[in-house]
């Protein structure tokens, strides 16, 4: 599975995308209120298995924000996230 991630000025949007090119879910959150608290309860409330993950890329006009979702993304999944 991939994440796939637009980080805007208003709202940051995620997709989970199957190895087929599939997507399996996106999801949709406020660029201003994102922390590892929000972002730890967001991917536990949608059951993204975190451990399939395979490779993660982000489009981001925020820098604050992607750096936020990198450290994030890179504790829990140990992988580097692609801007």
């Amino acid at each position: 599975m991939y994440i796939l991630g637009d980080i805007g000025n208003t709202e940051t949007k995620l997709w989970i995308v199957s190895k087929n090119n599939k997507i399996s879910k996106k999801i949709t959150f406020l660029s201003k209120s994102v922390n590892n608290r929000q972002l730890n309860i967001l991917f536990r409330r949608n059951k993204i298995q975190l451990n399939k993950i395979e490779k993660i890329l982000f489009c981001s006009v925020v820098p604050k924000t992607f750096s936020k979702i990198n450290k994030f993304l890179s504790k829990k999944v140990k992988l580097k996230c692609y801007e």
